[in-house]
């Protein structure tokens, strides 16, 4: 599972006097995304069969993206947590971090960036980028564990399961022997720590 991705990448353009704020075109941020930062980052997915060859598509970031973030990788840092907990949407902070949406295997991946005033751009996953057998395997152990007997497990996504920190995920568990089937609720935090709900 991965948790978070960062990347550095540089925003075209000429480099300003510290003291000028200017704007870049959030389509020209979304091509950087997904031509230079995506495909250096999506080797970190080693551990997702089949992970390292997807691409971003429909990557959208807020119209105008300034580029007045002193240390954008520390500003991201701070603020990454509040994105990630907030709407899967392109924004802008008053600070200068901003967040993208892009489409990772059919599903929202939120990107969260800031840009230097000398064009230097550091992005992020606001999403978590999860296994989808590794999360099925854990529902399957927690099932198993509760029951008392061989048990196994589907969950949601093909290559990839792209989700918000701790946002419910629907997994269905089923008794191998009985071929009885639970609905289970499962959750991951930032820290990829996973809790389980299960019915009754």
């Amino acid at each position: 599972m991965i948790a978070v991705a960062l990347g550095v990448a540089t925003v075209f353009g000429a480099a300003l006097p510290a003291a000028a704020v200017s704007a870049q075109p959030g389509t020209k941020v979304a091509n950087v995304i997904a031509t230079r930062w995506w495909p250096s980052t999506r080797k970190t997915l080693t551990k997702i069969p089949g992970a390292g060859s997807l691409n971003l598509t429909r990557v959208k970031c807020p119209r105008g993206v300034p580029e007045k973030v002193a240390d954008p990788e520390d500003a991201i840092a701070e603020e990454l947590a509040a994105f990630g907990a907030g709407d899967v949407a392109p924004t802008l902070s008053r600070t200068g971090v901003f967040s993208c949406t892009a489409k990772l295997d059919g599903q929202t991946l939120l990107v969260v960036g800031a840009i230097s005033p000398k064009s230097h751009a550091h992005f992020a996953t606001g999403s978590l980028i999860l296994s989808p057998r590794e999360i099925a395997s854990r529902v399957a152990d927690a099932y198993a564990q509760r029951i008392g007997a061989p048990t196994q497990a589907v969950c949601p996504g093909d290559t990839v399961l792209v989700v918000q920190p701790d946002t419910p995920i629907g997994c269905q568990a089923r008794d191998v022997a009985t071929q009885q089937a639970v609905d289970v609720e499962v959750s991951v935090d930032g820290a990829l720590n996973t809790t389980f709900s299960f019915p009754g």
